[in-house]
């Protein structure tokens, strides 16, 4: 693996840590529902949608959200969309956290503290 593919995996794996944590603080309130991943990353939209990885850690991470799919009900289907249609999502990774939180605050959005739940889920599944 080349320098560039490595850190474009470690992106990719941090995105889909953040949507699964995500999807650990959510599930609740996602019962029942068809939850549509739409991003400009193609590694994560092709684990989505396949559930499958060469790597350990996207490995566990999908088993997670394999398992509170099927918990809560569930499901997850993800669409790529090229970075150039994707401004505003572009413009949060690349702007300073002041700026980013004004940005979320300007389009109507929140932050969500995904820690509580998702210390809960993992000590949850330790126990077993």
């Amino acid at each position: 693996m080349c320098e560039g593919e490595e850190e474009e995996v470690i992106i990719a794996v941090a995105e889909l840590l953040g949507f699964v944590t995500f999807a650990a603080a959510r599930s609740k309130d996602w019962a029942g529902k068809i939850l549509f991943y739409v991003g400009d990353n193609t590694n994560v939209v092709g684990w989505l949608n396949t559930r499958r990885s060469g790597n350990r850690y996207v490995r566990f991470l999908l088993r997670v959200l394999v398992r509170l799919e099927g918990e809560y009900h569930f499901q997850t289907i993800s669409e790529y969309i090229r970075t150039e249609h994707n401004e505003f999502a572009d413009q949060l990774t690349r702007t300073a956290l002041k700026e980013a939180y004004a940005l979320l605050a300007s389009k109507g959005l929140t932050l969500v503290d995904l820690m509580p739940e998702w210390k809960n889920r993992l000590e949850r599944d330790r126990k077993g």
